[in-house]
């Protein structure tokens, strides 16, 4: 009797250690992570070893807990939430919590050149930051005697470029640093007395300077938009291709697919969408919806999360006051367009994304006395506006540019 108790004990001991060692096991073994450059909404993946697929999981970025999206045994992934900061990533499991790594989190400022013209003579672009949630403006610099079109970022740099006086026989391409508030310009192959001359520069990937430079003949009807690369150091160009025929407006870059957009012929009754493949230097076009009798119809489009394509479609009658902007989403491959919201009375310019909050930016009614921007929340489908800094005695216009 007394040799079965001993037994019975040593089982009992053995199943204790063997349950001790099973909740050992279930811990997974995490390797301690860097994230740099995250943005809400971003999926991130957290490897390690031992995690269990039907378990649950908590992971907290600076205390604002994310979604986990997925389990696997060698990694799980867990969406960015709303609200959340940048600071440690705690990992929870069966109440036992430990800090795995860090997050840093993009941040983005919503920055505009801002044209002021007086009496049709003075000129002057200044750089502003605007807050899109009271549109307060802060001046960071005035530049005297020029007009900038078509701001671009470029990431790698900290750089912004802009094209000041296209369409004159002295255009320049000016380089703003926003690391140290300085800026500087370099010559561009201006117009001359047979040509007017109009370029709007794009970045592609590792921070490379594109640009439509589109040439059209002064009194006839001849025009071609050439695709070139710039060096901003010294505005040395590059042809990288001639599309005859065309006149190109507001290139997109999508990095997802080293691909540019770009609209043709705007305004008319044959409107294509452009698409340019950086791999290869090969391009084509679909054919988008253009105008007709009644109505102008203007398109600008935009990339957001994902490769998605987007445009804001502006709608004018041709002999009255109606204007209308449509937000749509398009397919680059056939040109097949959904319509996503409508705000009429209403006319859009050179929208902006912000892959920090999912939002577009845009401005309406520039050059009149009710400036606005307009914010486009692309999570909810939803739109607000606030009142710009408009124009009274001056012409004043924007163009935005997001920087991160």
């Amino acid at each position: 009797m007394r040799k079965i108790l001993v037994i019975a004990i040593m089982a009992m001991f053995m199943f204790a250690c063997s349950d001790d060692e099973t909740t050992i096991l279930l811990q997974p073994v995490i390797e301690t992570i860097s994230l740099e450059n995250v943005v809400v909404g971003d999926t991130i993946t957290i490897p390690g070893k031992d995690f269990i697929e039907n378990e649950i999981y908590s992971v907290k970025f600076n205390d604002v807990e994310g979604k986990v999206t997925e389990v696997k045994p060698t990694f799980l992934k867990v969406e960015v939430p709303k609200n959340t900061t940048s600071g440690d990533i705690t990992f929870t499991y069966k109440g036992e919590s430990k800090v795995i790594g860090k997050i840093s989190l993009e941040v983005s400022t919503l920055y505009a050149l801002k044209n002021i013209f007086k009496n049709n003579k003075e000129k002057s672009s200044l750089l502003i930051s605007i807050d899109p949630l009271d549109g307060t403006e802060k001046v960071l610099q005035t530049m005297n005697d020029l007009e900038t079109d078509s701001p671009v970022f470029d990431k790698a740099t900290n750089r912004i470029y802009t094209v000041c006086d296209n369409e004159s026989e002295d255009i320049k391409l000016l380089t703003y640093n926003l690391s140290d508030n300085s800026y500087s310009t370099v010559n561009l192959a201006g117009g001359d007395e047979d040509y007017h001359i109009y370029y709007e520069p794009v970045v592609g990937k590792n921070g490379v300077l594109y640009a439509f430079k589109k040439k059209s003949k002064k009194n006839s009807d001849e025009e071609s938009s050439l695709l070139i690369s710039i060096d901003p150091l010294d505005g040395t160009e590059k042809v990288l291709q001639t599309m005859n025929d065309l006149e190109t407006d507001s290139p997109v870059f999508d990095k997802a697919t080293n691909r540019i957009y770009t609209v043709c012929d705007n305004e008319s009754e044959d409107i294509k969408l452009l698409t340019y493949n950086l791999s290869d230097n090969s391009y084509s076009t679909v054919n988008l919806a253009g105008g007709d009798e009644d109505y102008h119809i203007y398109y600008e489009p935009v990339v957001g999360k994902n490769g998605v394509l987007y445009a804001f479609k502006n709608i004018s009658e041709k002999n009255g006051d109606k204007e209308s902007s449509l937000l749509i989403s398009i397919n680059p491959s056939d040109g097949t367009e959904k319509v996503l919201q409508t705000i009429n009375d209403v006319d859009t310019d050179d929208p902006v994304f912000d892959k920090t909050t999912n939002r577009m930016y845009t401005v309406s009614g520039n050059e009149s006395d009710d400036i606005k921007l307009l914010t486009y929340n692309l999570s909810d489908n939803t739109y607000s506006t606030i009142s710009l800094d408009g124009s009274n005695e001056n012409y004043i216009y924007y163009e935005l540019v997001i920087a991160y």
